[in-house]
């Protein structure tokens, strides 16, 4: 069979045919699309890991033994954690771009927020050691102190990704470069340098394509899947935008002197307007006066379900939770200065002491203790100093309740006034009774830290106490190496009492060995 052939029609004498249009030239990738395909794909993967292990429990529940179903059920919450993360990441960062998420600005003084920085950093990562310095004369900074603290630990977090067993993370305070008002943060770490293309992509959120490397589940629960920390530039994307929504800049780079990597976060000062008076000098004591808009609530527990039960019901009351297991709850109260302790109590048969240890470590704050025992455990744990007790199981709408009526009782004014213990040594007057310290008239507010220190060198007026005494009274057992923790509180407290920082007239320095607090003469 013949098969007709087309041909194309030949062009009119005289015309010639249409020319060959270009090669089209690649479309410039698009960074926010990038971003969003990033996005749907961190999205998209716990999303599969909990409708397969939903299904797989669904489809055939009596085939599954008790463990294996917990075991998903626990893989299943851990990837429930991880969107959460995600979602609230995403969230922050676009509403701190789209100017939605306000900026409460305060003066915060530049040592305050590396100092608790590094004690964050440190009961967090206790394997990793932290070192902080400061140069120059600083002024307070004009900051929301909370988000940029949470700014700074993501900052830290990304340096100790993946760090070794032991490394050092030096973080400074100096004065910002070319006169600006305010004050330059750094915080770096030895180690290899990332690439110009790393560097690049640092701060955008899914900024480099998942690897290996970037997903590390080093210093996460162990119940989490193996891909369940969230990437990393998420961390590092939402500081940025909150550095920049402060009006300050913040760079990464290779330290000068080494290989590594280096941020440096610069904000602007404080406001004329918004400094202290004089006499009180340090922009905390103004900070921690304001009333806070939402109570801070210590949820003490190392069973992680049900701390994330609390925190989650706790959250939609408008409360602000914080979490800590046993090792961090020293830290965390003073670190927080939480409004409430609920300490979720083991069973008395595996920790008989640990409601009347945590008792004592939170003495001065109201707790609600949640026991499994009976009438004797809620006895000896009011006997101890409880506000409150309640037995699990419970309703949470209970639970809730006996929070709004311990805060309120927490929140009326003291009607006791009598004789406290007292130490007075020149114009600076210690009330132990009532944890208040006046320089002449003027009420002096010290962090439960700072009050530690001054009740260790008071209780020993005159005496010199080493640095490693001091810090294990102070801090604890463990820390008598943390030089710098030491020396930095110290600077505080001599910013708050002292009528000339620059030249201590109470708290005395006796290089190379500790500090003693003179008894000077009215």
């Amino acid at each position: 069979m013949d098969i007709a052939t087309r041909r194309a029609p030949t062009p009119p004498s005289g015309d010639t045919a249409a020319p060959t249009p270009p090669p089209a030239r690649p479309t410039p990738p698009d960074p926010r699309g990038q971003a969003l395909a990033r996005a749907a794909q961190e999205l998209k993967a716990p999303l599969a890991v909990i409708k397969g292990s939903a299904t797989t429990l669904l489809a055939d529940p009596d085939r599954w033994d008790s463990a294996t179903r917990h075991e998903m059920l626990r893989l299943i919450d851990g990837q429930v954690d991880r969107l959460h993360d995600l979602v609230n990441h995403l969230l922050d960062i676009w509403r701190l771009d789209a100017a939605h998420l306000p900026i409460q600005v305060e003066p915060v003084s530049p040592e305050t927020l590396i100092g608790e920085l590094a004690e964050r950093a440190q009961s967090r990562a206790p394997d990793h050691r932290f070192t902080l310095a400061v140069s120059g004369d600083l002024t307070p900074l004009g900051c929301d102190a909370a988000r940029i603290a949470r700014a700074l630990d993501h900052l830290v977090a990304y340096l100790l990704r993946d760090a070794p067993d032991r490394v050092i993370i030096e973080i400074e305070a100096r004065p910002a470069p070319d006169g600006t008002p305010g004050a330059s943060l750094l915080i770096r770490r030895g180690g290899p340098s990332p690439s110009p293309e790393a560097l690049a992509a640092l701060f955008e959120p899914f900024g480099a394509p998942a690897t290996p490397h970037t997903r590390s589940t080093r210093g996460h629960a162990p119940d989490s899947a193996p891909d369940s920390a969230p990437d990393p530039h998420l961390g590092l994307a939402e500081a940025r935008a909150v550095i920049l929504a402060h009006g300050g800049r913040i760079t990464a780079a290779p330290p000068a002197t080494a290989p590594g990597l280096e941020f440096t976060i610069t904000l602007p000062a404080a406001a004329p307007e918004r400094l202290p008076a004089p006499a009180t000098n340090l922009a905390v004591a103004m900070v921690s006066r304001q009333p806070r808009a939402r109570p801070v609530i210590l949820i003490a527990s190392d069973d992680p379900h049900m701390a994330r039960y609390l925190r989650a019901n706790l959250e939609t009351q408008g409360y602000h939770p914080v979490l800590a297991t046993a090792g961090q709850l020293s830290r965390l109260l003073d670190l927080e200065a939480p409004d409430l302790v609920l300490l979720d109590a083991p069973p008395a048969d595996r920790a008989p002491d640990s409601v009347a240890q945590t008792l004592r470590e939170c003495a001065g704050l109201p707790m609600i203790v949640l026991g499994a025992g009976g009438e004797a455990d809620c006895v000896s744990a009011l006997d101890d100093g409880a506000a409150d007790y309640l037995g699990k199981p419970f309703a949470m709408p209970e639970l809730l309740a006996r929070v709004r009526t311990t805060l309120r009782q927490a929140a009326r004014p003291r009607l006791d006034d009598g004789a406290d213990d007292t130490f007075r040594t020149g114009d600076l007057t210690i009330d132990y009774g009532r944890r208040e310290v006046h320089m002449g008239e003027r009420l002096v507010a010290l962090s439960r830290t700072e009050y530690k220190l001054l009740r260790a060198l008071a209780r020993q007026a005159g005496r010199v106490l080493p640095h490693d005494l001091l810090l294990e009274r102070v801090w604890g057992p463990g820390y008598g190496a943390e030089v710098e923790f030491l020396w930095v509180y110290m600077r505080r407290l001599r910013r708050k009492i002292e009528p000339d920082p620059h030249h201590p007239r109470y708290l005395l320095t006796v290089p190379g060995v500790g500090y003693r607090l003179a008894q000077v003469q009215p």
